[in-house]
């Protein structure tokens, strides 16, 4: 997603995945953490994930596509370069997942809750953003994620 223009971003996506050559599942890694996430409302913390970056092109385009379940404090954190427009969508994406987008100044600017799995269609915010953080379905609604929040990462 660099400075590939986000619709050929999208349609690149499902050329990568958890199959090999003859059309068998391939085992997936388990979802490693290697950040904490926090989403904070003012000073009080709404919410704490452990996740996995996907800080280059590979794992931005596979993100957690094939996966069975996702714990409910697990997610995945997506760090683009540079601000840009991002479009995502869940093909091969099997569980429902909340995508939250992010702006260069870390507060979330748009909210897609329960992304329906297997669905094509591109979703994205208007505004340009730096990081995307994709966790279980239900989880922004449960902890009362808003848009206008902070998000931190160590």
């Amino acid at each position: 997603m660099h400075k590939i223009w986000p619709l050929l971003f999208i349609l690149s996506i499902g050329a990568c995945g958890g199959r090999n050559r003859t059309g068998e599942s391939k085992p997936l890694p388990p979802l490693r953490s290697d950040v904490r996430v926090e989403i904070k409302d003012r000073d009080r913390t709404v919410a704490v994930f452990e996740a996995q970056t996907a800080a280059d092109a590979y794992s931005r385009q596979t993100g957690l596509m094939y996966r069975k379940k996702l714990d409910s404090d697990r997610g995945m954190l997506f760090i683009f370069p540079a601000p840009q427009r991002a479009y995502f969508h869940m093909k091969n994406t099997l569980i429902p997942l909340d995508v939250i987008f992010i702006g260069p100044d870390s507060t979330i600017l748009w909210i897609k809750e329960n992304a329906r799995p297997l669905d094509e269609t591109p979703f994205g915010p208007e505004a340009p953003v730096q990081f995307v953080l994709e966790f279980k379905g239900g989880t922004a609604a449960a902890k009362g994620i808003k848009e206008g929040m902070k998000v931190q990462w160590q």
